[in-house]
């Protein structure tokens, strides 16, 4: 047995092992390796680094000025383990490389401790050089890792090497800086918001180029970045960042003019910044594969003599500027001037408004208990009652306070919308007028990115189907500028957002004609307008002759009718042939109150959310049908509505079965109006929307529940999971 770094070990246990002594090659008073584990991290620092090749010729030359030593313990001859290290260091590792800017002829003091304590080799910064500093990741072949050593490597990785920003696996540019989270956080979420104000601006400079608060803007949120990418060490953020702004200083001083190439560089470069500000927060930070081309013609654009690409397509025509208009909100928010009054604001985690409002929904249930309790009905304490009246207008007033602060406005999508629009209209070679309405209308936070799916989806079929091509539009005698309008507002307790446009509409006998020919229909008689039209939600189904990367294999509106189902909303469609189309979303502010019709069907008590209904009614006894001898229907206001029965829906044996002794409450899927039969109507209240658990939680038509005044548990009904029920029954 010899000893090795104070450990007994054999001569030919180390000889099986010697991969595992490199992880201590570079730190020259520990030499030990660490035991049950296959795969370990190399990191050290070199300077002048231009190119693959001189990574790894550096790293193998720092190896080899350490690997003698190694060998010398284990007595055996040098040039015939050199090749077999390196041959097993090369082949049976993968690399990856991290690099950042450093200084450009020498490290400062403060940089070279840094490095020096924690990473670099002995002898610090070196001088000579661009002073391209660059972190290396060795890792041996992890597959066949056993799940003990996997864990011990891990333990042992998170010891060495504190939680950095780092590269992806491959050969690129890329940072490393150790960032506080908190302010790491703090800068996600600012250039967030100063890139989305930065891309808006841009927009509406593109349709009006001498908007001077448009430029102004852009140039502030480009500067903003700059220099909080700087002074967190994201360099390649900052130097994007910084030629962009040197851009738009030239287009200010009108030196440069500003059209459709340079509005696509600048949003180009916008979409970059996007892609980084999010690895950021996903704990990486590299350059994107584009990066240097994008850098390259900002820098080319800044010259003296700025060269344009000459676009050579002969079958694509030059389409007008595409214009954004918000009709609510057109101006540009000019900086605010020192000692000008503005909102204070303070960020809060979204979690923990949410336990807000939990607590909220619990003391609005408390409050309803406490005001229907009947020793409180029968008092003479008028005193008492007054301050529990006063108690109730309080909690209310909370309640609605707490949920606002989860409520965020849609200027946010609309400008996200926009720039979809922008680029799908110059896809389709089309000339396209964006008009948006409400976007300061607001909508609970939760809900957002569900309808962002939906309002993609409904923007790429209404630019991509509905509207026409120039041509044809001049053709048709439409201008030749298509309309699309995106508006959003309240009505009621719901929120309402439509997607107009004044294209060709949409053609009912192509409509008939697809879903025959894929068997969704087997016969288009008997189908009502709206009937047609709700085939285009069908999985699957589109009219597109060809499929592009904007529509044509059938999944877009599927996704759109879905979401608005999972909001517990419905969609309408209008629509005039030649005239244009209209799409209605109708859904709850939020989800987590709700306005509902408490029901009784037999003993058990029901919520419908009102969202859901139409009217209600008592049928007569004289107004009551059957269908093909099975399906009960009632004439009302002059339209027959298929009756479904609540009761034999969840199979309750004591709710009323005769029609004319019951109540019917009139619903709408999107599709049809149908009638549910309950006992008696109780009337309409507020409800907070509890999840359920248990064998209650997965039963078909139910969504969720609520606590009512009495303290006991009512179930909210699914409206279109409760039809489809009563519809195969």
């Amino acid at each position: 047995m010899e000893e090795f770094n104070g450990r007994s070990e054999s001569v030919s246990s180390r000889n099986l092992s010697l991969f595992d002594n490199i992880v201590g090659l570079f730190k020259d008073d520990d030499l030990s390796r660490i035991s049950d584990s296959n795969l370990y991290e190399i990191k050290f620092y070199l300077s002048s680094v231009k190119s693959e090749d001189e990574v790894l010729m550096a790293l193998v030359e720092s190896i080899k000025e350490k690997i003698d030593e190694i060998l010398k313990m284990n007595g055996e001859s040098s040039a015939a383990k050199e090749i077999a290290i390196m041959h097993r260091l090369i082949f049976s590792t993968k690399m990856y490389i991290e690099t950042s800017v450093g200084p450009e002829t020498e490290c400062n003091a403060e940089e070279e401790a840094a490095y020096s304590e924690e990473f670099q080799p002995a002898g610090g910064c070196e001088t000579a050089g661009a002073g391209l500093n660059a972190g290396f990741f060795i890792e041996n072949n992890p597959a066949g890792e056993a799940p003990q050593s996997k864990n011990e490597r891990e333990k042992t990785s998170q010891a060495l090497y504190p939680a950095k920003i780092t590269a992806g696996k491959n050969f690129k540019k890329s940072e490393s800086v150790t960032i506080d989270a908190e302010m790491l956080n703090e800068f996600v979420v600012d250039s967030v918001e100063n890139i989305a104000e930065s891309e808006s601006a841009l927009l509406i400079l593109e349709s009006d180029p001498s908007n001077i608060k448009a430029i102004d803007s852009v140039f502030r949120a480009f500067h903003t970045i700059k220099g909080s990418s700087a002074y967190l060490g994201f360099n390649y953020m900052s130097d994007l960042a910084h030629h962009a702004e040197s851009l738009l200083a030239k287009i200010k001083e009108g030196k440069i003019a500003i059209n459709g190439y340079y509005s696509d560089l600048l949003l180009n470069s916008v979409d970059m910044i996007k892609n980084m500000i999010e690895n950021a927060r996903n704990g990486l930070l590299s350059a994107p594969d584009e990066y240097e081309e994008i850098l390259n013609l900002l820098i080319n654009s800044c010259s003296d003599r700025p060269v344009q690409p000459v676009n050579t397509s002969q079958d694509e025509p030059e389409l007008e500027t595409i214009k954004i208009t918000d009709n609510e909100n057109r101006h540009i928010t000019p900086s605010l001037k020192s000692g000008q009054e503005t909102d204070s604001t303070i960020r809060v985690k979204t979690d923990k408004v949410d336990r807000l409002i939990d607590a909220v929904g619990e003391l609005v249930i408390l409050n309803s208990m406490i005001f229907q309790d009947p020793v409180l009905k029968t008092s003479k304490n008028y005193e008492l009652y007054k301050k529990i009246t006063q108690a109730v207008k309080m909690v209310r007033e909370l309640q609605d306070i707490s949920m606002s602060m989860r409520m965020i406005q849609f200027k946010g999508l609309f400008q996200k919308m926009t720039r979809l629009v922008r680029d799908t209209a110059k896809k389709s070679n089309k000339n396209i007028e964006f008009l948006t309405y409400g976007s300061e209308s607001e909508v609970d936070r939760n809900l957002v990115d569900i309808i962002d799916g939906a309002l993609i989806h409904l923007l790429r079929n209404s630019i991509d189907h509905g509207i026409e091509s120039p041509q044809e539009r001049l053709q048709a005698g439409k201008p030749e500028k298509g309309t699309v309008k995106l508006s959003a507002f309240h009505e009621g307790g719901n929120v309402v957002i439509e997607v107009t446009d004044d294209g060709a509409g949409l053609n009912s006998e192509k409509i008939i004609s697809k879903a025959l020919a894929k068997g969704i229909i087997k016969t288009s008689s008997g189908l009502s307008e709206s009937e047609v039209y709700n085939l285009i939600f069908t999985p699957g189904f589109s009219t597109a002759d060809a499929v592009t990367d904007i529509s044509g294999r059938g999944v877009g509106m599927d996704v759109v009718k879905t979401s608005i189902e999972k909001l517990k909303g419905r969609i309408e469609i209008s629509s005039q042939k030649g005239r244009g189309s209209k799409f209605t979303l109708r859904m709850p502010l939020t989800l987590a109150l709700t306005d509902g019709m408490l029901v009784r069907v037999g003993e058990h008590k029901f919520i419908i959310p009102v969202l859901n209904v139409q009217l209600t009614f008592q049928a007569e006894a004289s107004k009551i049908s059957k269908f093909e001898a099975r399906q009960e229907m009632v004439t009302h206001q002059g339209r027959t509505l298929p009756i479904f029965k609540l009761g034999e829906i969840f199979n309750i044996t004591d709710a009323v079965s005769d029609i004319s002794k019951g109540m019917v409450i009139v619903v709408n899927d999107g599709k049809a109006m149908s009638g549910f039969l309950v006992d008696e109507i109780i009337g309409q209240q507020q409800i907070v929307a509890k999840s359920l658990d248990g064998e209650i939680k997965n039963v078909a038509g139910i969504s969720g529940g609520t606590i009512l005044s009495n303290g006991r548990v009512g179930l909210i009904i699914d409206v279109l999971e409760a039809l489809k029920l009563a519809r195969k029954k």
